[in-house]
């Protein structure tokens, strides 16, 4: 039996995306799995269990609150409920697969196998900008506590018999924040045949379109995409752009279709762990255009065969008015289904059972 412990499940949320997915391939290679967690939806927690058949133990029907946070990030309030709840249950092994929750092992009592499969470090949120430029508050409460709570996971971290990766880009921010290079990495699973099923090698002269991804609480290079809808036909995802059609809550089937339809897919995130939108966009056949010191997209999107990988703000315009108007060599769509096959929900899940079955104390 295994035991995923997660601090959420929710809807369009990354880190839901790849337990399920994990989840589900275990299932299909004869694994027995429990979830728990400390933040599940009911309607996700219904669903889920009627689909795959799992029990699935939750703490709070409510979000993440900052209360809730601190309380783990200094007292470990989350790692103890999730824990009492986990020494209850049938495991062979327990599966930490957020960052926030690593401070469970120290609180595994009867030394049952634990494996951290990391999907970023959170002291690095505390780095990052965005986390708290909004919020004076929040500032000074980083600027004080972040020390302190890196300390403290770094110590979580140090005692995991295997540390796992969702990318080598997260492999090097869990070797730096944390000071424990990562034991290999095992990449989110992604259901790449549902979305290649209707991949395209070739594309429509006649209704052609770039396809752009922006995310609603922190969108990146706004302005030069701005600048592209003054010249080319844009399709916006997650975000309101002047000139360009633009669609904030879509079905899987709409995404799919506007993978597969458009000409290229550009994703403007300056940094990602991983990142799903590029290997989604390559398994329909698009190749896709990011920065070059992104993270997770740079890792996946291999430079002039599946898309292409560009330093500047300045060079993703000049790049992507050159592929509209001058075109690419269509082989490049083959090559980028092709690619998206090393990220299949089969290969990673496999993976990961082979550190399952070979992880002890």
């Amino acid at each position: 039996m295994v035991i995923f412990l997660v601090s959420r499940l929710k809807r369009f949320d990354g880190q839901t995306k790849a337990v399920l997915n994990f989840t589900s391939g275990l299932l299909r290679l004869n694994m027995d799995v429990t979830i728990v967690g400390y933040y599940i939806r009911e309607d996700i927690k219904r669903e889920v269990t009627q689909k795959l058949g799992i029990n699935i133990y939750n703490i709070s029907s409510n979000d993440e609150t900052l209360f809730g946070l601190a309380n783990e990030y200094y007292f470990d309030g989350i790692s103890k409920k999730l824990m009492k709840i986990v020494h209850s249950l049938p495991k062979d092994i327990i599966l930490v697969s957020n960052d926030i929750i690593v401070n469970t092992i120290k609180y595994n009592k009867k030394k049952y196998p634990m494996i951290y499969w990391s999907q970023g470090a959170i002291a690095s949120l505390f780095m990052w900008p965005l986390t708290y430029s909004k919020s004076p508050t929040l500032r000074k409460l980083v600027s004080m506590t972040a020390p302190v709570i890196n300390l403290r996971f770094s110590n979580s971290v140090k005692r995991y018999p295997c540390v796992l990766a969702n990318s080598k880009t997260t492999g090097n921010i869990i070797s730096l924040f944390y000071d424990t290079p990562p034991t290999d990495v095992v990449y989110p699973p992604i259901h790449v045949e549902y979305y290649a099923r209707k991949a395209k090698t070739e594309t429509n002269e006649d209704d052609k379109y770039v396809l752009v991804f922006l995310k609603r609480g922190y969108p990146a290079s706004v302005n030069v995409i701005k600048k592209l809808a003054e010249n080319v036909r844009i399709k916006v995802v997650g975000y309101q752009i002047d000139n360009a059609k633009s669609f904030i809550n879509i079905s899987d089937e709409e995404l799919i279709d506007l993978y597969c339809n458009a000409y290229v897919t550009i994703y403007p995130i300056t940094f990602e762990n991983f990142g799903y939108i590029p290997v989604e966009s390559m398994a329909c056949g698009t190749p896709v255009v990011a920065y070059r010191f992104s993270g997770g997209p740079s890792e996946t999107i291999i430079h002039e065969r599946t898309g292409w990988l560009v330093n500047t703000e300045k060079d993703l315009y000049k790049k992507a008015l050159e592929i509209y108007k001058n075109g690419y060599d269509m082989k490049m769509r083959k090559d980028a289904i092709e690619r998206a096959k090393d990220f299949s929900y089969v290969n990673s899940t496999e993976k990961l059972l082979y550190y399952i079955k070979n992880s002890s104390l």
